[in-house]
């Protein structure tokens, strides 16, 4: 890269600082960027300490906060900021000028209205937090049905970690591989699947589980991902089971009522007349 030749100074300077501006024009590390920036701020540096006799050390401290400074000031700086409560604003801008003593003299920047882009982020953001938050499980597949996402609730459901689970392809444990594409067969076909299964949770309990999937499509109306739910049904089978005893048998003795023998004598008519 080549190297600035650093401008000739007109001014008298000290010898402590004139050997300082030597191994600053020695340093062959520095882009060209980075040399200009040096011998501006060496300028102003040198005409502020041409008659300082203080040591060496104590000049290269104060030359190194001043060049701090100027590159500081010298960065582009850009922030959000909310406009009453109307929307929001988008700010991003720069020094271009400076005097002598280099302080800005014109600055240059644009102002972008960023309203829907903060609409948006909320909308995904709660989004978000709505499947974090979902007691059933839910798992994203691609177009090809190899998972890319899942939420806490899947990891609880069927324990594991989540790398444990990601790029994998859809299945279900117990069920053979021909089921498995049936599923994905009929989800293209009618965009929608759903029934209950057998499926083992994270302490290896055989539990009853509703599974729904469901496709996402893109702005173009294409298939882009599947959205499966794992719905435990433990304690709605098990609120059945209580009504069902509740209506077919006694409360007290739990024998077969009136409602239950005639439900069983119609079965049983209707088997002997086939």
């Amino acid at each position: 890269m080549r190297k600035i030749k650093a401008p000739t100074t007109l001014v008298r300077v000290s010898k402590n600082a004139q050997k300082h501006m030597d191994k600053v024009k020695r340093n062959t590390d520095m882009s060209v960027r980075e040399q200009v920036d040096e011998m501006i701020v060496l300028r102003k540096w040198i005409l502020d300490n041409q008659k300082s006799t203080i040591g060496l050390g104590k000049l290269k401290s104060s030359y190194n906060r001043c060049l701090k400074e100027h590159k500081r000031d010298k960065v582009a700086f850009g922030h959000s900021c909310e406009v009453n409560d109307r929307g929001y604003c988008d700010t991003c801008g720069k020094i271009i000028e400076k005097d002598a003593n280099l302080k800005p003299l014109r600055m240059t920047g644009t102002v972008r209205d960023i309203t829907r882009l903060k609409s948006t982020e909320a909308r995904l953001n709660l989004f978000a937090k709505c499947v974090e938050s979902l007691t059933d499980a839910l798992a994203i597949y691609d177009r090809n049905f190899n998972l890319v996402d899942l939420n806490p609730s899947f990891l609880s459901q069927f324990g594991g970690t989540r790398e444990h689970y990601l790029n994998k392809s859809f299945s279900l444990v117990g069920y053979e591989e021909s089921y498995i594409e049936e599923i994905k067969d009929t989800v293209r076909r009618t965009e929608h699947w759903q029934q209950e299964v057998k499926l083992r949770n994270s302490e290896r309990k055989i539990l009853p589980f509703e599974i729904s999937i469901d496709e996402i499509k893109n702005e173009y109306n294409q298939v882009c991902n599947y959205v499966v739910v794992y719905s435990d049904l433990t304690e709605r089978k098990k609120a059945e089971s209580q009504l069902h005893n509740l209506s077919n048998r006694d409360r007290t003795t739990g024998l077969p009522n009136r409602n239950l023998f005639f439900t069983d004598l119609k079965k049983l008519a209707k088997s002997l007349s086939v």
